[in-house]
């Protein structure tokens, strides 16, 4: 809800455990929302991501190369190339294993997987990348009580 003093955001269990989203008026948002609906386990039908492909890196492959870490995958459909996939794949992720980020040098890559942290332990491939939008990121998520080694 929102009111003079900002947005109030609550998490509700009551989560349908299927997504269809049309992202195509806030694509900067994709990359955070996908992977939180992955960490949410949803899965579902995407619809207005087509020009993540042409972002500071691809960010479907992006997306793609670091979700399998997670069990997750985000296909395209053939038929109609407007529409991805979020879905579960086969492999189930070890959960006590480093995960490594490849953030592409891409400031949304990292902001995306960095609240996965409270879940799996993490590693970035490049932690400067975020300094293009949000040069405080790190700082203030250690505010938050994420710790860095």
């Amino acid at each position: 809800t929102f009111s003079e003093l900002g947005c109030k955001l609550n998490y509700t269990a009551n989560l349908a455990k299927n997504i269809d989203w049309n992202l195509s008026g806030v694509p900067d948002l994709a990359p955070t929302l996908i992977v939180a609906a992955a960490a949410l386990q949803l899965e579902g039908t995407i619809f207005g991501i087509e020009n993540l492909k042409y972002k500071e890196c691809n960010r479907i492959e992006a997306l793609n190369e670091n979700l399998v870490q997670f069990g997750y995958t985000l296909l395209q459909s053939s038929e109609n190339l407007d529409i991805y996939y979020l879905q579960k794949t086969q492999e189930l992720p070890v959960e006590d294993a480093i995960k490594l980020i490849k953030t592409h040098s891409d400031h949304r890559m990292a902001m995306a997987f960095a609240p996965l942290a409270v879940q799996y332990e993490l590693a970035f491939d490049d932690m400067e990348c975020v300094e293009k939008s949000f040069p405080n990121f790190w700082v203030e998520l250690q505010k938050c009580n994420f710790e860095f080694q």
